[in-house]
């Protein structure tokens, strides 16, 4: 009987390629009640970005004409309101601009427009360059000292930035705090993202990014903007919904999977423990499961650094960003993921920052294409959940090639001068809608494709090269004034490139286990212990 069963046992295994052995996290962090006030902390956090993200669109708004003297301006497009002024007193009328009185920004309450315009414009990009610092700082950190702890420090950064933009009385001091916004929500951007991507099972990750994301937002924020009807009463709606965000993050406990990679391991356990409690399947056999699960873990972990030790007695435990070139398989990962990141941001920050320039009342178009966003980010998610034989690549593919059609759309129709206004609105709002996609698609698989001691790290890394796009996005379209269809070729030119790269160097992880082991030693280019 030992033998028959013996020789079924073999000719199985030689029939089926055996799975990879799942992580000890994989297999006993089930989806469950738990992710019902995670997922409200999740959507407090994501709500809180998006405001941060999209604040400039309200608070740094140019002010629309609606009329000057007797003259009334709104039938004339928004990109030719300013010459009408100049030829209105240009004809020796002294009459003083009235604005649109449906958001009061910044400038329009001190008089920022037309000839004035390009210095919020300006320092809009200065505010922008605080990306940068964030990213800098919270991969690392958050590596080092857990993503909990960072997280916590990074809302009550928020917080504070937010209060200093509702009580600014310049421009100058409102850079300032918008500086310092820029700066703690880049740095909340990347290690939520990690957060997210190590506290929720795989299979659930993509749809709870799609439906719990920034798409969603933005309608909410488009509403709580035309709500607040100014800038600083916004920025203390933003503040309130900050603080409530501060509660539920000193809730959620730190992620098992960063504690297990730090050997915590009795605090991961009691992490998966709590996860599972709220779950209502934490019986007295799952516990002693559990018990056991970790105590073997912990011994395999001793018995490999036991042997890493023989082997080389000063071997690294600690990996940094610079980590990420080990490999040339890592090389042109990152680097590709760096370049869809900064020019898909440029994509959508372009359009958002100026979205005066678009026909129609901004909040309409906020929402119109916040509402593009979670359509397309609903369908993604539902075909990433019900089929698992599509992966990321094929559908992110088709994705970009939706946005290279409007794209060219938009640039044919701006070098033959072709002036339909709804169209043109469309093709902006559905190919900032696409782009947005594609960069949090981008932002997944980073996650997903580089191990844990440098996970957050690569993310960091793709939201830095983000943010170079979005440090260009304000005066992006105002660079190609001498010739506006420049603009939209070199974007399409962008967005190909983009597309090869990623066909050609970004792995397929759909279904792929979280890594949690750096290359062999033996693969790495520079580095290598003597």
């Amino acid at each position: 009987m030992m033998n028959s069963v013996s020789s079924d046992s073999t000719t199985s295994d030689s029939e089926f390629p055996k799975a990879p052995k799942k992580a000890i996290l994989d297999e006993f962090i089930k989806f469950g009640y738990f992710y019902i006030p995670f997922m409200f902390y999740q959507q407090l956090m994501v709500l809180v970005l998006t405001s941060s993200f999209l604040f400039t669109t309200f608070g740094s708004r140019l002010p629309a004409i609606s009329k000057c003297g007797e003259e009334n301006f709104e039938s004339i497009h928004p990109t030719k309101q300013c010459k009408h002024l100049e030829e209105i007193h240009a004809s020796g009328s002294n009459c003083t601009p009235v604005f649109n009185n449906d958001f009061w920004s910044l400038p329009q309450e001190l008089n920022y427009y037309c000839d004035t315009a390009y210095i919020v414009k300006r320092a809009t990009t200065i505010q922008m360059i605080g990306q940068f610092v964030g990213e800098c700082i919270a991969g690392q950190l958050s590596d080092m000292f857990g993503r909990k702890k960072i997280l916590i420090a990074g809302i009550v950064g928020m917080l504070g930035s937010l209060i200093g933009v509702s009580f600014t009385a310049d421009l100058i001091w409102y850079s300032v705090a918008m500086f310092f916004m820029a700066v703690f929500s880049s740095y909340l951007v990347t290690v939520d993202t990690a957060y997210f991507v190590e506290m929720v099972p795989q299979k659930h990750v993509i749809w709870g990014f799609m439906f719990i994301g920034f798409s969603p937002n933005v309608i909410v924020f488009a509403g709580l903007a035309w709500i607040s009807h100014d800038f600083r009463t916004l920025a203390r709606v933003c503040a309130g919904i900050t603080a409530a965000l501060l509660v539920m993050q000193i809730w959620c406990p730190e992620s098992a999977r960063w504690l297990l990679q730090k050997r915590q391991l009795e605090d991961a356990k009691n992490v998966v423990k709590r996860i599972h409690k709220w779950n209502r399947t934490l019986t007295m056999k799952k516990s002693i499961e559990l018990d056991l699960a970790f105590f073997k873990e912990g011994h395999e972990i001793a018995y490999r650094e036991e042997r890493e030790n023989e082997i080389n007695p000063n071997s690294r435990k600690k990996f940094y960003f610079y980590h990420l070139f080990l490999t040339s398989t890592m090389i042109k990962q990152i680097l590709t993921m760096c370049f869809m990141y900064t020019t898909f941001y440029l994509g959508y920050y372009a359009l958002v920052f100026n979205m005066e320039l678009l026909p129609g009342n901004v909040f309409i178009n906020t929402a119109i294409m916040g509402a593009s966003r979670w359509v397309i980010n609903i369908l993604y998610g539902i075909v990433d959940i019900k089929y698992s034989n599509i992966g990321r690549k094929p559908t992110t593919s088709g994705i970009i090639k939706l946005a290279l059609f409007f794209c060219l759309v938009v640039a044919v129709m701006a070098i033959f001068e072709i002036q339909i206004a709804f169209l043109t609105a469309v093709c902006f709002i559905v190919m900032g809608a696409l782009s947005s996609h594609i960069f949090i698609i981008v932002g997944v698989v980073a996650g997903e494709v580089f191990p844990t001691p440098v996970r957050n790290g690569a993310i960091g890394m793709v939201h830095f090269f983000g943010r170079i796009g979005l440090i260009i996005a304000p005066l992006f379209f105002h660079a190609f004034d001498f010739y506006p269809p420049a603009a939209f070729i070199l974007i399409f030119v962008l967005f190909i490139v983009g597309h090869v790269l990623f066909e050609l160097f970004v792995p397929e992880t759909k279904g792929v286990p979280l890594n949690d082991k750096m290359p062999d030693e033996n693969e790495w280019l520079w580095g290598k212990r003597a």
